[in-house]
């Protein structure tokens, strides 16, 4: 029986693995991010901006005299067969220089094809700023729909999405980095790789092709999904033996960060992989 409680209390910690700053397409700064989570109870935190170093260094982090962790994380743009998917990557510590390095050249990319996005819509909205250029921001088609708002052209950034930027308007041109290239650039440099919401069509046409160059899991644990659809990506994970991730791939708008949370429990099968400190988690969230 004490085994069993020490077990429960062990992985009791509360995670989410997949948020957005300012840095790329989300409303709060990284350090509004950081003191949400700590707000929410959140123990383990990741943000996982698009195609971009994360802000903080891995590690234990003080906010408002209480402690979380920061696991480094990035969300990788990629395609295959026409369809833009994304991959989560986390590390074991910081993310190594050279495929931080890399990530800022897919950022740079991202300005580049907002910049084509912007002439071929042919309306007079803001250009790309020097930190999209040099890699220190990732522009998103979100970023085009606020401009197109903030110029006048559409009275909401729905409506911006409905005129001129949904894929078959062929306005933003698609990513260019396969995306089984991604898994493997990653992989080369130790990352731990799962597929973001991804579509159970999509699934079924090419989980198996992912898992043969190296995926590691797929997010299978998000906000408003009934137990059923839960189970569904588990059974899965499980047929592909492979594992599950969660997150809230929270903006910053709508709920605030910790109405939704990863549990510990689902995350005690991988979490070695990317050097959670279990033990000390579970210690520090007993003390508050």
């Amino acid at each position: 029986m004490r085994h069993t409680l020490r077990q429960k209390y062990r992985y009791a910690f509360r995670s989410d693995l997949h948020t957005h700053t300012t840095f790329s397409d989300g409303r709060l700064s990284p350090h509004e991010m950081l003191q949400q989570a700590v707000k929410g109870g959140i123990d383990v935190l990741s943000i996982t901006d698009h195609d971009l170093p994360p802000p903080f260094i891995s590690g234990w982090h003080e906010v408002d005299d209480r402690s979380i962790y920061i696991i480094s994380g990035v969300e990788l743009s990629g395609v295959h067969q026409g369809v833009e998917l994304h991959l989560l990557v986390y590390f074991s510590g910081d993310m190594p220089s050279d495929f931080a390095d890399f990530c800022r050249e897919q950022a740079k990319g991202r300005a580049r094809r907002y910049e084509r996005a912007r002439e071929s819509i042919g309306l007079d909205i803001d250009s790309a700023d020097e930190d999209a250029h040099n890699g220190r921001r990732s522009l998103t088609r979100l970023h085009l729909a606020h401009a197109l708002k903030n110029a006048g052209y559409v009275p909401t950034v729905a409506d911006a999405f409905k005129c001129w930027l949904r894929p078959e308007h062929g306005q933003v041109v698609p990513v260019g980095l396969p995306f089984t290239e991604a898994i493997v650039r990653a992989k080369a440099a130790g990352g731990f790789c799962s597929w973001a919401h991804p579509m159970s069509t999509h699934l079924k046409d090419w989980l198996g092709e992912f898992v043969e160059v190296g995926l590691d899991a797929i997010e299978g644990i998000r906000p408003r999904q009934g137990k059923n659809v839960r189970q569904k990506y588990r059974n899965i994970a499980n047929r592909k033996h492979i594992y599950l991730t969660g997150g809230s791939d929270s903006h910053g708008y709508g709920d605030p960060l910790g109405t939704f949370a990863f549990p510990g429990k689902e995350m005690k099968y991988w979490a070695h992989r990317v050097g959670l400190p279990i033990d000390e988690i579970a210690m520090r969230r007993n003390m508050h």
